[in-house]
């Protein structure tokens, strides 16, 4: 077997083994969710280090690998991307925890068959949140209101369709949640609360300036709002305590004056 296929073989090892974890993790929210993410973190990042050792040793063995082709080897730009998502939902986790307390269900990573797991899920005393947790490198990314699409604007100037489109997934979440509310613990009531479906831009995905006029008023700030198949939140990874914050208070004060 040649070296590049016996460092191919360690490396997609030691994938299969990283992705079995989420699978085999029960339900659970809250702090006991939030100890569970951190475990499958130090798990992801074990394996970062154990697929760089084998590929630093084939270089060493005069395997042809560049430092750029190390970080877009597949298995590692996948861990990477994981260690990023993990450590953004585990930050998010926390300072909702930190701030909503007892008043709060967090439900992270649920996973819905043979779909891209719900990334996560919160639940407060007048409203649920479901947020998707993306990025897409250093693009912009450009809602066109014509085409009801997401684009992507590539340093070069290029654009390109956000596939798969995570507007359509939030909306399959959303669904999803209201016909498995059992599952989550929600009463009835609560699976017809005012739901805010969130794309949370992480990483350097940033927005592009030209959908300043989708910002629409939440509470007393300003957030962009997508309508396709329902509304979505676009923000960024900083803005989520905010967003929450402004959302909570905007259903509550809907629901007093009722």
């Amino acid at each position: 077997m040649r070296l590049n296929d016996q460092m191919e073989q360690s490396v997609q090892s030691t994938v299969i083994s990283t992705g079995t974890v989420e699978q085999s993790t029960a339900l659970a929210s809250n702090w006991e969710a939030l100890n569970q993410l951190e475990n499958q973190l130090a798990l992801v990042q074990a394996s970062y280090y154990t697929i760089g050792s084998v590929l630093v040793a084939g270089c060493a063995a005069g395997a042809p690998f560049s430092a750029w082709a190390l970080l877009t080897f597949p298995p590692i730009a996948a861990l990477l991307d994981r260690n990023e998502k993990l450590t953004v939902i585990m930050q998010a986790m926390a300072a909702l925890l930190n701030e909503f307390g007892d008043n709060i269900l967090c439900i992270p990573r649920i996973q819905i068959g043979e779909k891209v797991p719900i990334d996560l899920f919160v639940k407060l005393s007048c409203c649920n949140l479901i947020f998707a947790f993306r990025t897409r490198r250093d693009a912009k990314v450009i809602y066109s209101e014509k085409n009801e699409l997401l684009t992507l604007r590539t340093k070069r100037g290029g654009l390109q369709k956000w596939k798969p489109d995570p507007l359509t997934e939030l909306s399959s979440w959303q669904r999803w949640v209201r016909d498995n509310r059992n599952l989550l613990g929600l009463s009835s009531r609560e699976s017809r609360l005012p739901t805010a479906r969130v794309l949370v831009l992480t990483g350097a995905t940033m927005l592009d300036e030209s959908n300043e006029n989708l910002q629409v008023l939440t509470d007393d700030q300003k957030f962009l709002w997508i309508r396709k198949n329902g509304t979505t939140a676009l923000i960024r990874s900083n803005q989520v305590m905010a967003f929450t914050k402004a959302y909570f208070n905007q259903e509550r004060k809907k629901l007093d004056a009722k």
